[in-house]
């Protein structure tokens, strides 16, 4: 080697090249400008020999430092000049790339700053993988946050998956290591590989990824940004998070299946059930791939990456907004509790996660799955560790929840947040402005379900010991602007529950608990059921009928908008109250949960008029056995239920009626 070129070698540093023990490569690697002009060092394993062509055409041979591949050249010019380096191996092929060492760092400091601070809620835009051109020069720029590393590598099909060969750059001392590797293109598979403190080394999927494969410690694909959204109308319409809380709002809760289908043919499936009904949203489960994590703060991570058994990430994209095209809000469900939120980047991280769902996923909210498991450092684990107070609330976790939805509710004032809470946390849908509120626009209320679950799971003789679980719901409801949970599970136990093997009288039993769960306050997360015509029609009726009376969901919130008429029949396992709009007007809701045709039923009602049935769950177009109320019926002056005015009607077995409310207009002429 040329004495010169070799007095400018540093030579510890480049045994870390050919080792993969340093952290700072571009300090050795590509161009730099020297004492006698532009000094060029490469390094690619085996390579026996290796040239730099320069744009103009000029070429330089490159002298070999080191026999495991690292080579260098001394060029004398002043300037930095576009070039690709050749390399030759011993079989005669050849191997020709752009220099990726001669490119400077992708990321803004600005970014890597707020970060670092904890005050940048959109980290996904330049950690992980991202295309770039770069002044005419196409590739992508890795980049991972990663403290505890000692040297990070990308690895690929793009480069035989060799840690050596594109071994990442640390920035200062953020913990964030980047490279932007010119060539590789979209749909590549890559990880990342690391080295800790003691030399041990792994590959980790890229925490940041969109996308990854379907296995254990899958690898992530490179995915581009060019999908060509058509929701425009769908997202300049959508209500403020105040208008949906008087609106109705119906959740069809789906879970991706466990079978070899794609998202098109999802997209298809929840299509069909919505036109099979009116359900408002659809909250999709099982769709971000979090998998274990393998080191460092990540003790789950894939919090970006969506599910790609059933497709690429456009495929997913595209069924969102088809879903919007048809007006069928989407909600994505999303957790937390395993994540260490404590430090500012992991907040940053999950706060981004949870921006990434909503601005290039176009959800319409998430649903925060498995709160207490976050909130409670007992809850559901065996072995817990109490907060510095002595206490069992995970401190650092309601901080970063209560961030969130302050983040929420700032920037993205369309969208809704909702908890899956069954640990029972006192405020989840309070103002963040009050100590210990969680910030929520909702909290799933799994107790109303549970409870009518254990009432209606018993033989209707013995149901009156438990009718007490009905109206339990109401005692606590204005606790928290709730969501009543009947989904698939719900659903699925009831069914097994319900005693008789009639099927005329199970199908009559949810029908009633439908009935009575959508004119209960409250939002609804509801599965849709089995699929037979009758149920269909039936739940089909059933959202059409909740969705065009506001007196169901306008004062959901407000204890103006429902009154108890009875809730003290438990001999006859009847219900009844009445449900309000704002301007007033009013429907009376009343359930029988017993096989018994009850003829005459005497019920007071809040006002003197006429009650006409307008909604019967035992009608023969939903399979029910017909016993309706056709002729309208008008109060007398007959005291009952505490109220001055009642009517009398037939309760059918099994059902729930609504009646709509006529004030009587006096005749003119009429004195009294």
């Amino acid at each position: 080697m040329d004495k010169k070129l070799y007095d400018l070698m540093n030579w510890p540093d480049i045994e870390g090249i050919i080792y993969s023990d340093g952290c700072n490569p571009k300090n050795l690697l590509g161009t730099h400008s020297v004492k006698g002009g532009i000094l060029i060092q490469s390094f690619y394993p085996a390579a026996v020999g290796a040239t730099v062509k320069a744009a103009d055409g000029k070429t330089y041979e490159m002298e070999m430092a080191d026999e495991e591949g690292y080579f260098a050249v001394l060029i004398p010019v002043k300037s930095k000049f576009a070039y690709t380096v050749e390399f030759r191996f011993e079989d005669g092929n050849t191997f020709e790339t752009d220099d990726a060492y001669n490119y400077p760092s992708m990321i803004k400091k600005s970014d890597l700053k707020s970060f670092i601070e904890g005050n940048n809620n959109h980290v996904y835009r330049f950690l992980g993988a991202h295309e770039m051109d770069y002044k005419g020069t196409k590739g992508v720029d890795f980049a991972i946050w990663a403290p505890e590393a000692l040297r990070v590598s990308v690895v690929g099909e793009f480069n035989n998956w060799d840690g050596r060969i594109h071994q990442l750059e640390a920035i200062d001392s953020t913990g964030v290591f980047e490279l932007f590797v010119p060539g590789v293109k979209a749909s590549s598979l890559y990880k990342f590989e690391i080295r800790l403190k003691g030399g041990k080394v792994v590959l980790i999927t890229d925490p940041f990824s969109k996308m990854a494969e379907s296995k254990s410690e899958p690898a992530s694909f490179v995915c581009d940004d060019n999908f060509k959204w058509s929701d425009e109308e769908w997202l300049s319409n959508r209500k403020s998070r105040n208008k949906y809380k008087e609106a109705p709002m119906s959740v069809y809760a789906y879970s991706l299946p466990d079978e070899d289908v794609t998202y098109k043919e999802i997209t298809q499936a929840i299509e069909n059930t919505f036109s099979e009904s009116r359900f408002t949203h659809v909250v999709l489960k099982n769709v971000i791939n979090t998998y274990t994590g393998l080191y460092l703060d990540y003790d789950r991570t894939g919090y970006f990456s969506i599910n790609n058994r059933y497709g690429s990430l456009d495929d997913f994209k595209t069924l969102i907004n088809s879903l919007h095209k048809r007006n069928i809000g989407v909600l994505i469900q999303w957790n937390f509790d395993d994540i260490n939120v404590g430090r500012n980047e992991v907040a940053n991280i999950m706060y981004s996660s949870a921006s990434y769902i909503i601005e290039e996923l176009h959800a319409d909210g998430i649903v925060a799955d498995r709160l207490g498991n976050a909130v409670y450092l007992d809850f559901e684990r065996d072995k817990w560790t109490s907060n510095m107070f002595g206490g069992r609330e995970n401190l650092e976790a309601v901080d970063f929840i209560r961030g969130l939805n302050e983040i929420f509710g700032k920037q993205y004032k369309d969208v809704i947040t909702v908890a899956d809470d069954r640990a029972g946390w006192p405020d989840v849908t309070g103002s963040i402005k009050e100590e210990g509120a969680l910030g929520f626009d909702y909290s799933i209320n799994h107790i109303f379900g549970d409870n009518l679950i254990y009432f209606l799971g018993c033989d209707p003789l013995f149901r009156k010991g438990r009718y007490n679980k009905l109206s339990l719901s109401m005692v606590t409801f204005y606790n928290q602007d709730s969501i009543l949970a009947f989904d698939a599970d719900s659903i699925n136990m009831l069914e097994a529950k319900i005693p008789g093997r009639i099927h005329g009288d199970k199908m009559a039993n949810l029908r009633a608990a439908f009935a009575y769960s959508f004119a209960h306050p409250g939002k609804k997360t509801i599965y849709s059921g089995n699929g037979e015509e009758t149920w269909n029609t039936f739940v089909k009726a059933l959202t059409d009928f909740y969705n065009k009376h506001s007196e169901l969901s306008e004062m959901d919130y407000e204890s103006d908008g429902f009154e108890w008429i009875n809730n003290i029949s438990g001999n006859e396992c009847v219900l009844s109250f009445v449900r309000k709009s704002k301007d007033g007007r009013i429907l009376v809701v009343i359930a029988n949960f017993t096989p018994v045709i009850r003829e005459k039923y005497k019920i007071g009602v809040p006002f003197e008029g006429r009650y006409k049935e307008i909604f019967n769950t035992d009608d023969e177009k939903f399979g029910g056995s017909g016993i309706l109320n056709k002729r309208a019926v008008s109060s007398k002056k007959d005291e009952c239920d505490g109220r001055a005015d009642s009517i009398r009607l037939t309760l059918p077995p099994l059902g729930v009626i609504v009646l709509d409310y006529t004030k009587t207009v006096a005749k003119k002429g009429n004195t009294k």
